[in-house]
């Protein structure tokens, strides 16, 4: 059965998995279009989070890094920071992937961990964390469409204008 190419732009659910003895996750499947070879990069994100993401993005999230003034002391810090510590990684044929050690020890992760869909990216975080935050990210769903609605609306009148 054909899947769903759509579905494979996008991050989308949350599931627990075990981190095991080689430091590696299982990311779900409607992540990832089973193509040999398909290959996401993981980087270190805003709250002890990683970021799941695409080639193509991450190629974007370089570009936008590089534009900044890097020779500023914290862009450069941070920059520094996140080719360190980012991976490029490859699922195995059951959708494990290993993590580095340091991307373990920067998102604090335990042996549980939670794999949660954020639209355009993955984000990887501590099970604990995850569950305090969930009641969290859902109270916030309001102001997001509000958020975005507001966006639309400018757009819209730039463009009229």
């Amino acid at each position: 059965m054909p899947s769903n190419p759509v579905s494979k732009k996008y991050f989308l659910g949350d599931s627990d998995c075990t981190l095991d003895p080689q430091r590696r996750i299982l990311l779900p499947k409607n992540w990832r279009s089973g193509e040999e070879g398909e290959s996401f990069f993981i980087v270190p994100s805003t709250g002890k989070t990683l970021k799941v993401v695409r080639p193509e993005d991450f190629d974007r999230i370089v570009e936008e890094t590089m534009a900044m003034n890097i020779s500023d002391e914290e862009n450069g810090s941070g920059a520094m920071a996140i080719g360190s510590l980012s991976a490029l990684v490859t699922p195995d044929k059951q959708g494990r992937v290993a993590l580095t050690q340091g991307l373990v020890e920067y998102a604090g992760l335990k042996s549980r961990v939670s794999i949660v869909g954020s639209l355009g990216f993955g984000r990887i975080l501590d099970y604990d964390t995850w569950q305090m935050e969930k009641g969290r990210a859902k109270d916030m769903i309001p102001a997001l469409e509000k958020n975005t609605y507001r966006k639309r609306e400018l757009q819209n009148y730039q463009h009229l204008n």
